[in-house]
């Protein structure tokens, strides 16, 4: 498949498709371009692929959910502020992961 290039001027025509709410999907068919040339370049470019969604409210207390097979406990606020100041302190994934099944006594 031959590449085609998003020009400024197809380019400034999909950021006005976008801001009217056109879904990616049909901006780069109308455009001709693939889904992925078109959002490298909304990237690029600093336009919003999409609305940002709320995210769901941080728990007071743990709360444990089920993803299929597997049970996942949510982090508290506290757990949060926690985790961010360990990634501040330059600790990788794995130690932050050991201080904090430590500190909650899921390690022996």
């Amino acid at each position: 498949m031959a590449r085609r290039k998003l020009t400024g001027e197809k380019l400034a025509a999909a950021t006005r498709m976008r801001e009217a709410n056109l879904p990616v999907s049909a901006i780069a068919g109308k455009i001709g371009v693939s889904i992925g040339c078109l959002q490298w370049n909304f990237l690029k470019h600093g336009v919003e692929i999409s609305k940002p969604r709320a995210l769901p409210p941080v728990p007071a207390a743990p709360v444990i959910i089920k993803r299929g097979k597997h049970s996942v406990r949510l982090f508290t606020a506290e757990e949060d502020a926690r985790l961010l100041a360990l990634e501040t302190q330059g600790l990788s994934y794995t130690e932050m992961a050991r201080r904090v099944a430590t500190q909650l006594n899921l390690l022996p």
